[in-house]
């Protein structure tokens, strides 16, 4: 750890930079919709020339706002599917890495939040991952949504244009973005919804058809005619990634973690198959198993206390300090008695030898204070259980 607040920014730059190079190797020359989304059905990643097309036509039209293929509409995903590419291609030219750039670069900060998240463990585990390896190489969107959906989890209520991102990248399927957003969700819905309602103001009929019933009812929904849900992806999972796959589920009894229960049941919801789908269940597994000791290594142990917020009992107190982490009384702005006892808690757990005995006196302790501050102000119920700990 370098420092008390986290790793450096020359750390976090080597790390991502790292990651750049192992997933942009030999790119170049790989030549389009080369690698497998199937390798059980040896079915390749086809989409990519579509996208490509797509962006290839935009930076051409300089038509920025709607997709066309073939001199059609192709509302088949939203904008972000196709506008970063087509703004690379725009400044770049045509060529097999800089239709391939945003994955790219969304790959490498995927990696890089892993690193943040779990440390060198979930690092290498993704990276050496079949499925995110051949698309973070490819032109696809599955890389990207899940480097916006990782980043809003990562950064909270402040990953809110992460979220949004997600969304727009590849619509439905960038929902569990929203995890951790609560209170935000008015900003995604003022940053995704401008461009549904532009295609449905100015391309009704083929907006309905295309995007809303063919893409998510049809594809999206209706069962389509290949393996149950419960032999197709266990079959996949295990022909990618065998360690991962038989980790996912007993990780998500363990840990009983929310993104990687919900990735795991969007497989079931969605009707058609596809192994790509898998990859959120992938990026998911290693972050908990290594999360207690990473958060102390590379996070920072004041970061540790605010990522520790809802799950205090993993903290590790033989390695933290109380003196680096009660640096200052808990910041506003809470609303109401459960969000400030909550703030209490996560700087009581720190003065405890066993943060388990607090939750047995949590509510005779915090009463007098959120009694004060319901009938003063946040900062002088603060001030007043700041001052009486320290004469302890």
């Amino acid at each position: 750890m370098v420092g008390a607040g986290g790793p450096h920014r020359s750390q976090v730059l080597g790390v991502f930079v790292l990651a750049l190079v192992w997933l942009g190797w030999g790119v170049q020359e790989t030549t389009l919709a080369s690698g497998y989304t199937d390798p059980v059905r040896q079915i390749r990643t086809q989409d990519e020339a579509l996208y490509s097309s797509i962006a290839i036509g935009m930076a051409e039209r300089n038509e920025w706002l709607t997709p066309r293929f073939l001199g059609r509409f192709a509302l088949v995903k939203p904008i972000l599917a196709f506008l970063p590419t087509a703004v690379s291609v725009e400044l770049f030219g045509v060529s097999n890495w800089s239709l391939r750039l945003p994955s790219l670069l969304l790959g490498a900060l995927a990696l890089t939040l892993a690193w943040r998240m779990a440390g060198w463990g979930a690092y290498f585990l993704l990276g050496a991952n079949y499925t995110f390896f051949t698309l973070a190489r490819a032109n696809m969107t599955d890389v990207p949504l899940l480097a916006c959906t990782m980043a809003a989890i990562y950064w909270q209520a402040g990953g809110w244009p992460w979220a949004a991102a997600a969304i727009l990248w590849k619509s439905v399927a960038g929902l569990p973005a929203l995890l951790g957003q609560r209170g935000q969700w008015r900003w995604v819905a003022l940053a995704v919804v401008p461009w549904h309602l532009y295609q449905l103001a100015t391309q009704t009929e083929w907006y309905w058809k295309e995007h809303i019933l063919d893409e998510h009812l049809h594809w999206g929904l209706a069962a389509a005619a290949q393996e149950p849900a419960w032999v197709f992806y266990p079959t996949r999972a295990w022909e990618s990634d065998p360690w991962l796959a038989v980790a996912a589920l007993p990780m998500l009894v363990w840990r009983r973690d929310a993104w990687l229960g919900l990735s795991i049941g969007l497989l079931f919801l969605f009707g058609y198959r596809n192994p790509t789908y898998l990859l959120p269940v992938f990026a998911a597994t290693p972050l908990e198993p290594l999360e207690d000791e990473a958060l102390l290594d590379h996070a920072g142990q004041h970061e540790a206390a605010q990522l520790h917020l809802l799950r205090p009992d993993l903290i590790r107190l033989d390695q933290i300090s109380p003196e680096v982490i009660l640096g200052e009384p808990p910041h506003p702005p809470f609303e109401g008695e459960a969000l400030f006892a909550r703030a209490l808690d996560r700087w009581e757990v720190f003065l405890t030898e066993d943060p388990r005995l607090f939750y047995n006196r949590r509510r005779a302790a915090y009463q007098p204070y959120v009694d004060r501050y319901l009938k003063s102000n946040w900062e002088q119920a603060a001030a007043d259980w700041w001052a009486e700990h320290q004469a302890k």
